[in-house]
């Protein structure tokens, strides 16, 4: 009795479907995107919000000498209608200079906070692209940019902040020397204004979706 020979056996294919590896996924890009399109919003909207608040900012100064003093003569100018509510956008009328009441802030300082905004919105796109895709472009950008963004933001909301508390602080100097007489002019109360409060706010939202956007992307097996 012969014994056929018997042939290699088949391979069989395991049961159930094969694990497959999915690209990159970076879960922490949509908070970013939402954090940084905030930010650049909040930038946005500090730079039109007044310097300053109080009095002062409220009713302004009327006709005046180049001394501070009141003044009846209708050459004189009035500053009744160039009050401190002014923002980063309008400045502050350089007659203030003239009356040496205090320092204007240089013009154009608009920009800087407007390419902050730029900046902070272009990362919130990138972000959001890196969210959907995981590219490792995408996300490099959202990092570069919102760094950038934050730290032109901070410098922002440092000087806005600096100027109004240097503002305020000269008035409440010269009210208190000039206090009890009568050839100067007390001068109504100032306060710092919302702007440098919302460009502070700006700021802390921008860090945050920079340290989202920080987070890296992450790699996970799934089954197809």
């Amino acid at each position: 009795m012969s014994i056929a020979p018997t042939g290699p056996e088949p391979i069989t294919e395991p049961s159930g479907p094969a694990p497959t590896t999915t690209p990159p996924a970076w879960r922490a890009g949509l908070a970013a995107a939402i954090a940084l399109a905030l930010g650049a919003a909040l930038a946005v909207v500090g730079s039109v919000l007044p310097l300053f608040s109080g009095p002062f900012a409220e009713i302004g100064l009327g006709p005046t000498k180049a001394d501070g003093s009141p003044s009846t003569d209708p050459e004189d100018a009035g500053l009744s209608d160039n009050p401190l509510s002014h923002n980063l956008w309008s400045s502050l009328h350089p007659e203030y200079k003239r009356f040496a009441l205090f320092e204007v802030l240089p013009p154009g300082m608009w920009l800087p906070v407007t390419v902050a905004a730029v900046l902070a919105a272009a990362g919130a796109v990138f972000a959001l692209l890196g969210y959907l895709r995981a590219r490792f472009a995408a996300v490099s950008a959202a990092r570069i940019t919102s760094a950038v963004a934050l730290g032109l933001l901070t410098t922002m909301a440092y000087v806005v902040t600096q100027f109004a508390s240097e503002v305020k602080a000269d008035i409440d100097d010269r009210n208190l020397r000039m206090a009890g007489t009568d050839a100067v002019r007390v001068l109504p109360e100032v306060e710092p204004g919302p702007a440098g409060t919302v460009l502070a706010i700006a700021c802390v939202v921008t860090l945050i979706g920079l340290v989202l956007a920080a987070l890296p992307t992450t790699r996970r097996s799934a089954l197809t």
